[in-house]
């Protein structure tokens, strides 16, 4: 398990929660529901989260738990150290010991839980349900507020954040509580009430989830398009874009070139190796363009896919090469194999796959006493490979200023290798894997004619109103009043 996150948005209001209904548009179904004669756990638009519904939690004269539960199951194997965020509202009216979501064992004894009472924030923990600590800050009535945190059964540690605001990015309050005896590890986390108390609530859930690998920050947004270029039936606010008359001399805007390092050969059948020695790498493009001419006029300009070609130049390479080169046992003239490469300069990551190189024209010249160096020199093409999101290519080029740092490192330890890895060359649906998780903003397809927006707390979204959101992102781009492009970046 790397994420469990449900925000309700695809309930209708007054339905009633099922491990049937809490899946799809909502997030990550629930495995169970324990719901009390008399109790209350369903959608409800009374204090809608996201500008929908939210969920409604309360119990009556019956005791017993109100909630929904993420068993072992879903949560992948026992737990030591989990990371959660629940955001809940209540009203002035709200009575005692709520608790938003707690986290139990196999065999449901406590581990600790989120509780709120009146105005007061705190925690408890353990099988007896011992205090582990409070907040100061007042929660205010009829507001969504956000819980963040992790709670560490194997230190007995709770560390937890208080934000005032369902998506605010800074938090009001944090605390870090130690010495604690939790129990452990957990295998359940149940939402909504664990409390056993009767007359609990109401009160309301707007979002929740719980993580193997870090924070969650702020709940995700969802809308109602599910591909570019579709008209909004959400109303989408981007920031409208602010132009000015360009200018010359920025010093911003003085970016070259100052050469290639870290060139990586990539074998056909073993690790990559460091090409020590390269010189340039001349790129020559990888386009066609045709044309039809009429009267006397070009009528249609084509663009065609080519083959992407250059020349490699270098003052000695790896023995790796010589298969490549065509040399067998020091014969010349076998059959050439191709191979990868990678090489970069001050701004960009060059990867290059299925090189062929063609026969090189070494001179070699007398001693003297000006001896200069033999460069080699070899024209190249290369064979495309297939990319998931265009045409086939055999050059991809990473933007090194602007990926994400955590993206870059995860790639180059698969490129130069690691204490657990040789150096390999993946292709390029694997380098979009790579980078995928590291994305500030992620937008994904639902399959139902909707899409979710998650920018990993970072800022990205936030809430204009009860029923309008906005991205601030270079990829949320405004094509017109009503028509936008969205992508993950």
């Amino acid at each position: 398990m790397t994420l469990l996150r449900n925000n309700f948005s695809g309930l209708t209001n007054g339905t009633t929660l099922t491990t049937g209904n809490t899946g799809g548009v909502s997030g990550h179904a629930f495995d169970a529901i324990s719901i009390p004669s008399g109790g209350t756990l369903a959608a409800d638009n009374t204090h809608p989260s996201n500008g929908k519904v939210a969920l409604k939690v309360a119990t009556t004269t019956t005791a017993g738990a109100v909630s929904a539960q993420w068993l072992n199951a879903s949560l992948g194997s026992s737990q030591t150290l989990l990371y959660f965020s629940v955001s809940f509202l209540k009203t002035a009216a709200a009575t005692p010991a709520c608790r938003p979501i707690t986290f139990r064992t196999s065999g449901g004894t406590h581990v600790a839980s989120v509780l709120f009472s009146a105005n007061s924030l705190s925690f408890s923990c353990g099988s007896g349900f011992v205090g582990a600590g409070n907040f100061t800050t007042v929660i205010p009535s009829n507001q969504y507020v956000r819980v963040e945190g992790h709670i560490d059964t194997s230190a007995g540690t709770i560390y937890a954040e208080l934000y005032l605001s369902q998506y605010g990015t800074t938090p009001d309050e944090t605390h870090t509580f130690t010495g604690l005896t939790t129990g452990g590890p957990i295998d359940r986390v149940d939402v909504g009430n664990g409390n056993s108390a009767t007359s609990d609530g109401p009160f309301w859930i707007g979002d929740v989830g719980v993580s193997t690998t870090g924070p969650l920050g702020p709940a995700v947004v969802s809308g109602t398009t599910a591909i570019a270029l579709k008209k909004m039936s959400v109303v989408a606010a981007f920031t409208t874009p602010v132009h000015a008359r360009v200018t010359w001399d920025n010093s911003t805007d003085k970016t070259y070139s100052t050469g290639i390092s870290q060139a990586v050969l990539y074998p056909k059948s073993s690790p990559g190796v460091a090409w020590n020695g390269l010189i340039s790498v001349t790129e020559k493009g990888d386009d066609n363009t045709t044309g039809i001419v009429l009267d006397g006029q070009l009528a249609v300009a084509e663009n065609l896919p080519g083959t992407f070609a250059g020349n490699l130049s270098a003052y000695m390479y790896p023995e790796e090469l010589e298969p490549s080169l065509g040399n067998d046992g020091g014969y010349t003239s076998q059959p050439r194999e191709t191979f990868g490469l990678c090489y970069k300069d001050n701004h960009q990551l060059h990867i290059l796959y299925n090189v062929l190189l063609q026969p090189g024209s070494d001179k070699y010249q007398t001693l003297s006493d000006n001896s200069d160096a033999l460069a080699f020199s070899w024209d190249f093409t290369t064979t495309p490979v297939d990319i998931p999101w265009g045409r086939p290519s055999a050059h991809l080029v990473i933007m090194v200023d602007y990926a994400q740092p955590g993206a870059l490192s995860a790639l180059e330890d698969v490129l130069y290798g690691n204490a657990a890895n040789a150096p390999s060359l993946p292709d390029p649906l694997s380098i979009y894997n790579i980078f995928d998780p590291f994305a500030v903003l992620k937008i994904t397809d639902n399959g139902d004619g909707t899409w979710t927006a998650n920018d990993q707390g970072n800022g990205a979204i936030s809430m204009v109103d009860g029923n309008h959101f906005q991205i601030t992102w270079p990829s949320a781009v405004f094509l017109s009043d009503t028509t936008y492009r969205i992508h993950s970046l």
